[in-house]
């Protein structure tokens, strides 16, 4: 399996960055292509997570921002106004993962800000305040846009905000848990210290009664050693005296 990873991972890489310098070039003959080549990528990125063996691995986050930009990038490109296309490349100006996607959004902001201009050269007399009444609807629409945004960046940093605390509350605990534990185990090692000094004084208790049993014994035997010697020696004179 991590062989496969190895072999996927590359061809991404690969097709990834083929993807960008089509998208740096901005040949609109090759949008059908590169549109076809986002998608396989999109497939061959899921194919990837699910071989990955390292939950600590990067590369599958950084390689989705890529994509993801370059789906973005493509929709505002699908855009017919050009004032749209100037906002939409603007906001995606907060995911950029790599100098070369900053380097492709410089030049497709470049290349729509030129695209207004030509159009206003262009128009004249009632199309230009019909532009001015459109633009007016664009920076009221963008307007929304920027306060939707910023509407789910609060909402996001709640949401991290209330992570922090719950990550918080659960290291307390767990410390709480650990000093617990430590001192569970200390009373644990002071009474096993106790057994084990109560045991070596009853240990030596019994060795001394060992010692004293033995002697008496010892004690025993040489008394009856004696005994049944000095028996002899009186048997063996009484007999003697007979003869």
């Amino acid at each position: 399996m991590t062989a496969s990873f190895s072999r996927l991972d590359i061809d991404v890489r690969r097709l990834l960055a083929r993807c960008e310098e089509m998208a740096r070039e901005q040949n609109s003959e090759e949008t059908w292509r590169l549109e076809k080549f986002i998608g396989t990528l999109e497939e061959m990125v899921e194919e990837l997570e699910k071989l990955n063996q390292d939950a600590s691995n990067n590369n599958i986050f950084l390689y989705k921002r890529r994509i993801e930009f370059l789906r973005g990038l493509l929709k505002t490109q699908k855009i017919e106004n050009p004032f749209e296309k100037v906002m939409a490349a603007q906001l995606l100006s907060s995911n950029l993962p790599n100098s070369l996607t900053k380097e492709i959004h410089q030049k497709t902001t470049a290349k729509f800000s030129g695209e207004i201009r030509d159009e206003l050269f262009d128009l004249q007399g009632s199309s230009l305040r019909f532009r001015d009444v459109q633009q007016a609807n664009i920076y009221e629409s963008l307007d929304d846009s920027i306060k939707s945004q910023q509407s789910k960046q609060a909402h996001i940093a709640e949401e991290m905000l209330i992570m922090t605390r719950n990550m918080k509350e659960l290291s307390r605990l767990a410390g709480d848990t650990i000093r617990k534990d430590v001192r569970t185990f200390e009373n644990s090692s002071v009474l096993a210290d106790s057994n084990f000094s109560k045991l070596k004084v009853e240990a030596e208790k019994l060795e001394l009664l060992n010692k004293g049993a033995w002697k008496c014994w010892m004690w025993l035997i040489i008394v009856l050693v004696l005994f049944i010697f000095v028996f002899m020696v009186i048997f063996m004179k009484v007999n003697k005296k007979k003869k």
